[in-house]
């Protein structure tokens, strides 16, 4: 390593004397973009400052080529960066200059790879669509001289696009074509790559056995000449392995995957710490996985997104450990950070929209510059006349441009204001009516008499000096209406904070009917309560209104039945059954007793399903059965809630 670095210096100190000897423009352009390349991956800002000065250099040496190369590199490099904007200008100065060029295979060869960078580039901003189109433009000029390695990579970016936009179906047709071309042309490496693209739409599909046929496939094509991606393989299916509870085989890939590792990519050593925290975990090693755990934290401090994946398993560790304060705290900084990308991806958006109209800017602009060119070339033919109309045409197109680009900047700048003005407002009024309903929903979950019932159920154990179990009870009181403070706050709550929190609900409701009330909290086996999100305050208020209404009522044994399934992959079902009296006796006992209003906690639930499902895509299902015997007899009522997960 030492001794490489001497090179290094030594290569440098050589360029930058032929720098002070040489004087030709296009002879320094090419110098210093071989200084630029001494400095990849170790310094962006002077590789950075050594290209724009071959750049430079080419403009003045008016060499084309130079000039070209100059602005293709800066271009992946300000795409490296994050700098979209003058990644595309970069890029298009590019293509402008290969279009001149005579047509031939270098020329193909040349628009192939900018199609392609163009497809990437939107691919990073998060345009799919846009970057499919150049990807399918990328894969016309391969076809045009039989290019199979361009045409097959093309085909592969364009379906991790569609993979992006959730398109499963089509991405998996293009991963499968890619693969085909990458077949006949025995690139082992794109092979690799489209088998292990295939294996994470499996993954998806939550087909583990298909989704560890296709990694072996990419581990049995890289074996025999590792790199960085075998390794990630490996570590796939380790990952594939723990959601099987194969923890022995997850361990054995990953502790194969580690004698890949060079000490240096700190995205791997995240996974692989987290991944041994899990197991740790699934073993009940949980000193193990606490430890594990917080290093791959320290690890990701400047990666957000691992550390979202992290903060849920650490939330899972603490509850699981007891330690319900520490993992109080990690939901917390878990649900501040998920808000910190909601807004940054309110921001992503509108540079989006400058991004386009930068684009479309230098589109009109490259389309002013062609027609210079024309003229320019027309002058040398034509006569003097003709020469002066030229020049006059040219000065017109150039008043008409920048008019044209002046307005369009206006109005492109007044619809941006415009747009993001109604965007505020309605968000601004939608979210107002949605926080005014949650409060609703809070008042009603927090129900008054429901909190007379449970204390004069405490001071009843007071005075009959059964001092533990009002303790108990006073505790598990206080937790619940802390439980209700801070979920009220949150968009989103966890199934299993949900069942915990109707647990505790109902445990204290048992305290007003004593020996006659029973209830069941069933959650399928298919069922992860820790992986599911679904919105808060929902489920409880009918929970409610069934021993309220249904059980309170009733004589005799009263049980409630709270089941969750899920049917489809996307949805949990929520199934509320009561024993109670039913809604038709219930409602002649209102009548019979004057009371014809609706219920509080009803009409504020209503009200803010009503919204929910008018802002969100995936609506929330409501069925209300009434169970009849085979004289028609009541027999209680069941509730189906259909809620989307989050």
């Amino acid at each position: 390593m030492f001794s490489q670095n001497i090179d290094v210096d030594s290569l440098r100190k050589a360029y930058l004397h032929q720098l002070d000897t040489t004087v030709d423009f296009s002879a320094q352009s090419k110098i210093y973009y071989q200084l630029s390349d001494t400095y990849t991956f170790e310094s962006d800002s002077l590789q950075e400052f050594y290209l724009k000065k071959s750049y430079q250099s080419a403009l003045k040496g008016n060499n084309e080529i130079r000039e070209m190369l100059a602005a293709s590199q800066l271009s992946s490099l300000k795409r490296w960066q994050g700098a979209y904007d003058s990644a595309l200008f970069f890029l298009n100065k590019a293509e402008t200059i290969v279009n001149r060029q005579s047509d031939g295979l270098r020329k193909t060869r040349a628009l192939t790879g900018m199609m392609s960078n163009y497809g990437k580039i939107f691919q990073d901003i998060g345009d799919y669509e846009k970057a499919i189109q150049y990807l399918l433009k990328a894969i016309d000029y391969a076809e045009d001289e039989n290019l199979g390695y361009n045409k097959a990579m093309a085909m592969m970016n364009i379906g991790s696009n569609y993979l992006a936009m959730n398109d499963d179906q089509e991405a998996e047709e293009y991963f499968r074509r890619s693969l085909q071309y990458a077949d006949t042309i025995n690139n082992l490496q794109l092979q690799s790559w489209n088998y292990q693209y295939i294996g994470t739409i499996y993954a998806k599909r939550e087909m583990l056995d298909s989704t560890l046929n296709y990694y072996r496939k990419a581990i049995n094509i890289s074996k025999a000449d590792p790199t960085s991606s075998y390794r990630e393989v490996l570590v796939l299916i380790s990952e594939v392995f723990v959601e099987k509870a194969s923890y022995d085989s997850a361990l054995t890939y990953l502790n194969e995957a580690k004698l890949y590792y060079d000490g240096t990519n700190k995205t791997f050593q995240i996974k692989y710490l987290l991944l041994l925290s899990k197991i740790s975990y699934n073993r009940g090693q949980m000193i193990t996985a606490k430890n594990q755990a917080k290093q791959a934290y320290l690890l990701a401090q400047k990666d957000e997104k691992a550390r979202i994946e992290i903060l849920r398993h650490q939330v899972d560790v603490f509850r699981k450990t007891g330690e319900y304060e520490k993992a109080l705290n990690k939901k917390d900084e878990l649900s501040a950070l998920k808000n910190k990308f909601l807004n940054e991806e309110k921001i992503k958006a509108i540079k989006n929209l400058e991004i386009k109209y930068e684009t479309e800017k230098l589109k009109g602009e490259k389309a002013v510059a062609e027609n210079q060119i024309k003229i320019a070339e027309a002058e040398s033919e034509k006569n003097r006349s003709l020469f002066i109309a030229s020049v006059i045409g040219t000065f017109l197109i150039i008043i008409s441009a920048m008019f044209y680009f002046s307005k369009l900047k206006q109005a492109k700048k007044a619809e941006l204001i415009k747009l993001e003005l109604i965007a505020s407002q309605k968000q601004l009024a939608l979210e107002k009516q949605y926080r005014d309903s949650e409060l609703k929903a809070l008042k009603a979950q927090m129900n008054p008499h429901f909190i007379f019932n449970v204390l004069n159920s405490i001071q009843e154990f007071i005075i009959l000096n059964k001092k533990d179990l009002a303790s108990d009870y006073l505790s598990m009181f206080a937790e619940l209406i802390r439980s209700y403070l801070h979920f009220s706050n949150s968009g989103s709550i966890s199934l299993r904070d949900e069942v915990d929190t109707l647990e505790k609900y109902l445990e204290l409701e048992t305290l007003r009917f004593e020996d006659t009330f029973s209830y069941d909290l069933q959650v399928d086996e298919g069922i992860y309560p820790e992986e599911f999100q679904i919105p808060t305050m929902i489920i409880q208020p009918y929970v409610e209104n069934a021993i309220k209404h249904g059980l309170f009522h009733k004589s005799g044994d009263r049980k409630l039945t709270v089941a969750f399934t899920k049917p489809e992959t996307d949805l949990i079902q929520c199934i509320i059954t009561d024993n109670g009296i039913g809604r038709a006796n219930a409602k002649k006992r209102n009548e019979a007793k004057g009371n014809t209003h609706k219920s509080f906690a009803m009409e504020a639930i209503a009200s803010r399903l009503e919204l929910y499902n008018e802002k969100s895509k995936n609506k929330i299902g409501i069925e209300t059965l009434d169970l009849l015997g085979d004289n028609q007899e009541a027999l209680g009522t069941q509730v189906i809630l259909t809620i989307p997960l989050i």
